[in-house]
């Protein structure tokens, strides 16, 4: 989804950048400077998004009643999923290293690019805290009365 969402507003601010020196945006400077402050807003929004989220299912793990025992499965599930993010990960590199979207990417989407250069580790990292947040606590059997 953060592939996407990250692919989707770097090709509308590489459009947009094509057409604002055009004589029909020349005629409302102060739009065109709104709108392109808009676009470095807009890439830490991307991030805070994403962090808020890997947040926010951290602090839902928590509520989780589950048990160790099962803690291989999502182990298992961690090796394809650390695969796949890897997999958009230079899928975002090749977008972003392309001629045309290079000065869009490296002037608009610093903070994207960085996440997504980092996602297999971000990926990891987060899901191995999950884990541990959603099966170190005691389950309701082991509580003492």
């Amino acid at each position: 989804m953060l592939l996407v969402i990250s692919v989707i507003f770097i090709l509308i601010t590489y459009i947009w950048t094509q057409f604002s020196g055009t004589a029909f945006f020349k005629t409302a400077p102060s739009v065109t400077n709104s709108i392109n402050t808009s676009f470095s807003i807009l890439d830490d929004g991307i991030v805070v998004f994403f962090f808020m989220t890997v947040f926010s299912a951290i602090l839902l793990a928590f509520f989780v009643q589950s048990h160790p025992v099962f803690a291989i499965i999502p182990i298992i599930f961690l090796i394809p999923l650390t695969i796949i993010a890897d997999v958009f990960s230079n899928l975002w590199q090749s977008i972003i290293s392309n001629s045309f979207l290079a000065t869009v990417g490296n002037t608009y989407f610093l903070y994207v690019s960085t996440l997504m250069k980092y996602l297999p580790i971000t990926v990891l990292v987060f899901s191995v805290i999950l884990m541990i947040v959603m099966y170190s606590k005691p389950t309701a059997t082991s509580a003492v009365y």
